[in-house]
């Protein structure tokens, strides 16, 4: 079984916390985490894409 720390994945944990996961549950939470990323990107620029420039 593989193992995760909990920090890396969870911002409350601010030691290592070492957990033992099953075999698809570290890929789940890096699934999940660069989901999280990729949204936040996407409202960071999304105000901008609301203008249209004149030519």
């Amino acid at each position: 079984m593989p193992a995760i720390n909990l920090k890396d994945f969870f911002c409350r944990y601010t030691t290592d916390k070492f957990i033992d996961v099953s075999e698809e549950g570290p890929e789940e939470l890096r699934t999940d985490k660069r989901y999280e990323a990729t949204q936040s990107i996407r409202i960071t620029y999304a105000p901008w894409a609301l203008f249209r420039w004149k030519s």
